[in-house]
């Protein structure tokens, strides 16, 4: 049997890497399934820890590096980490920053995209693998310089998770929208709100937010909340919330799940709701139509804000523009639609329910189930071996 060494930080997105390998792997790891219970990501000491090591990596300017003390067949590291090791390895990135710990501005320097691209060509590295197709795009378009060079060596995989059986019943009949996003104003929380507010004078409904802001929004968002301190069916949650009570007591009492992000490059949030069988309604931002099938498993809606441009980059200019429109005001194209889509899915009881089957589908036996993933997956790190 292999050994697979997997690098990878705290974010539940590759916890199945760690918990459901490929048939004929063994997987070994810097972090264990456990410490995906907890939303560690997020936490302090962790952001802290992420923050002295960009800054080191800033000093020296280089990308992300990283030696693996231990002795394996195979390294696969995530979030676009690349190994020191003189052993075959595959690396799975979020977006083209993900090689400069997501600092976009990085990226458009010429001697740093060569510094990448000079073990992204070496023979140990085996596979690039993108979340997503828009990944993939904005890849290709950020490395023109080496893109029929490394061609062969790109394939979109995408994240997988287990289905979720268990529901709970609500204690009371309201339809209930959850919003799930750790950067309020930048997922689309206040459009959300004011949809609220105006589905409340025609529906029994009720929206539950687990989220937060950076710094910088703080005053605002203080400021924007408490015109809603009134509201009985708003509830918005800013602590920390442990993954097992994530599932039990909002995911698998929710209705339907909300999410217009502007910025999500993947969004595993909507693979999580999925995964307990709730529509959806998010964006047409990035990688979200991949995993939204509008008319299918859920909505989407168009989005007017947005840091990506045309060719799926962040660019300079682009995430200066959009930086500025973020806090200038709500953005009532987007309330619209969500007043639109929210009110079709509450009405529409069979439709609700249909569209929740697609999404558990999806991710029990589609293109986000485990097998799916794990089919490519063995191709791949067998493919790796051989080379």
């Amino acid at each position: 049997m292999h050994v697979i060494y997997l690098f990878t930080g705290l974010h539940p997105l590759f916890e199945s890497l760690i918990t459901d390998p490929p048939e004929g792997f063994r997987v070994i790891s810097n972090v264990s399934a456990s410490n995906f219970k907890i939303n560690k990501e997020y936490s302090r000491v962790n952001s802290l820890i992420k923050n002295i090591l960009t800054r080191i990596y800033n000093i020296l300017n280089i990308p992300r590096l990283v030696y693996i003390p231990k002795k394996c067949d195979l390294i696969h590291t995530c979030g676009g980490i690349i190994p020191l090791n003189n052993v075959p390895w595959v690396v799975s990135i979020e977006t083209s920053s993900s090689f400069v710990s997501y600092q976009e501005e990085k990226m458009f320097n010429i001697n740093m995209r060569s510094k990448i691209a000079r073990y992204l060509l070496d023979k140990n590295c085996k596979k690039i693998l993108p979340l997503s197709m828009a990944c993939e795009t904005a890849f290709f378009n950020i490395f023109k310089e080496i893109r029929d060079k490394i061609k062969d060596k790109v394939e979109v995989l995408y994240p997988a998770i287990k289905p979720y059986k268990v529901r709970q019943k609500k204690e009371n009949d309201r339809i209930r929208l959850l919003f799930i996003g750790n950067q309020f104003f930048d997922k689309g929380g206040r459009e959300l709100i004011k949809a609220l507010e105006a589905l409340s004078k025609r529906y029994d409904v009720e929206l539950f937010m687990i989220t937060g802001v950076p710094k910088h929004h703080q005053a605002y968002f203080r400021q924007f909340i408490m015109k809603y301190s009134g509201y009985d069916n708003l509830h918005i949650i800013t602590r920390n919330v442990d993954r097992e009570t994530l599932f039990s007591r909002y995911y698998s009492t929710s209705d339907i799940f909300v999410l217009p992000s502007y910025i999500d490059t993947f969004g595993y949030v909507f693979l999580e709701a999925m995964s307990v069988g709730l529509p959806l309604i998010g964006t047409d931002v990035f990688a979200i139509p991949e995993i939204i099938e509008n008319g299918v498993n859920g909505f989407l809606i168009h989005s007017p804000l947005s840091p990506f441009d045309k060719n799926f980059l962040r660019t300079p200019e682009s995430l200066k523009t959009y930086r500025q429109r973020i806090i200038a005001g709500d953005v009532p194209e987007v309330t619209t639609q969500l007043i639109e889509k929210i009110s079709i899915l509450i009405e529409d009881d069979n439709l609700r329910k249909k569209m929740g089957r697609e999404s558990y589908k999806m991710v029990e036996s589609g293109k986000f189930s485990i097998k799916e993933r794990n089919k490519k997956l063995k191709r791949i790190y067998e493919e790796a071996l051989r080379w």
